[in-house]
């Protein structure tokens, strides 16, 4: 068993972004032993003291925190699996210990920490909700599907294909397909996002305000998908017939076997992102090419291929794990972030800040909760109906 020294550095590295991989799994198992919840509290106690939080000197406010880390006598709810790093605790335990140690960090020549405090849920329901699970599916006939207000089971058949709803994502099950192929479209709003196994078994996890265009079957020569957004793939290896995903009319990703994230958003000022996780792609754009290995990223923009090289892909990735992930990003990109998931506007006040933004919290939170956030550290934000305004 760890002692309380250790679990603070544990703590203190995963508010700063440097826990890495090691350090969420020490976490995970620090976090797991009933054994250890008193060091917790007072780690996090400690750790707020240093930082000049009110709420060490708030013994209110603590005693809640520490009431909620402590009790598991809540039943877990389906938004638990959004928190890998705390299985076997109960809601509310996990939603305090994120608030107090994933809270978002400011950074700049006046370095502001968030109070280490758990902040009360949302009570106003005109507040934007975080993000669910749903799409809208076009089928070959231009007839649409929502996904979210179906139960399982099949819910078409589309060249001789099945499509049907299971554990809460679209898969096609093409044995025996044959004939001319069908094009189907899967379409996220802002706010939503949702699975899907293509007919060759490879998995896809689609973003907020995204769409991806497929056929039903892969009877014959490439696999060819188009994705507008952002989405993993999980690609099931076939050599005899290579995926690809087309990014725009001259980008193009070419896999055989392999797991990457691809995004294209209209808002990402041209740029096409590709960020390859394991195996290996070959990105193609206007008369230019590059390979990809593992940690590396391609920024494709019109006349140029930018690879990046030791990315971090926990971050890139961190939207299909349940969470926002700031490092290292500027004001403009945690509201674009905010825009699509809580499916609101933002607009600006004065000039836009150059400072950056360190650490991270859960998309499952109200965004009244990330708002109050946002406010510890010095952004001036109003909202007004489903509009943001951010003042400088």
């Amino acid at each position: 068993m760890k002692n309380k020294e250790q679990i603070k550095e544990l703590l203190r590295r995963y508010m700063d972004g440097t826990a890495g991989d090691a350090g969420q799994a020490a976490l995970k198992e620090v976090l797991a032993d009933d054994g250890t919840e008193e060091m917790v509290v007072a780690a996090l106690q400690e750790l707020a003291a240093e930082t000049g939080s009110d709420a060490a000197a708030v013994p209110e406010e603590w005693y809640g925190m520490h009431k909620a880390i402590t009790s598991v006598d809540k039943p877990f709810s389906p938004r638990t699996k959004r928190l890998p790093l705390f299985k076997g605790w109960g809601w509310a335990a996990a939603a305090a210990v994120l608030l107090a140690v994933a809270t978002v960090l400011w950074t700049g020549t006046d370095r502001k920490t968030l109070p280490v405090a758990a902040l009360e849920p949302a009570q106003d329901t005109a507040v934007a909700a975080p993000g669910a699970y749903g799409a809208v599916l076009t089928l070959a006939d231009g007839s649409t599907v929502a996904l979210d207000s179906l139960g399982e089971g099949t819910i078409a058949a589309q060249a001789g294909a099945s499509v049907r709803l299971t554990g809460g994502q679209l898969a096609y099950d093409a044995a025996g397909a044959a004939g001319e192929v069908a094009w189907n479209m899967m379409t996220t709003a802002r706010g939503k996002q949702f699975r899907l196994v293509l007919p060759d078994g490879s998995r896809i996890w689609l973003n907020a305000a995204s769409s991806i265009r497929y056929p039903t079957t892969f009877a014959t020569g490439d696999r060819v998908v188009e994705l507008k957004g952002e989405a993993y793939f999980e690609i099931a290896a076939n050599p005899q017939q290579p995926f690809r995903v087309i990014l725009d009319p001259e980008t193009e990703v070419q896999v055989l076997g392999t797991a990457f994230n691809a995004s294209n958003y209209a808002d990402g000022a041209g740029i096409t992102r590709t960020t390859l996780v394991e195996g290996a792609v070959r990105i193609r754009s206007f008369n230019h090419s590059q390979t990809l290995k593992p940690g590396q990223q391609a920024l494709t923009a019109p006349g140029k291929i930018q690879l990046i090289s030791g990315v971090d892909t926990g971050q890139v990735l961190a939207w299909k794990n349940g969470l926002f992930n700031f490092n290292g990003v500027g004001i403009k990109e945690v509201m674009q972030e905010l825009e699509r998931w809580y499916d609101i506007d933002v607009k600006y006040e004065g000039a836009i800040t150059a400072e950056k933004f360190r650490g991270g919290m859960q998309r499952s939170l109200q965004l009244s909760e990330v708002l109050e956030s946002l406010k510890y550290m010095g952004v001036k934000c109003r909202l007004e109906g489903r509009t943001l305004i951010v003042a400088q």
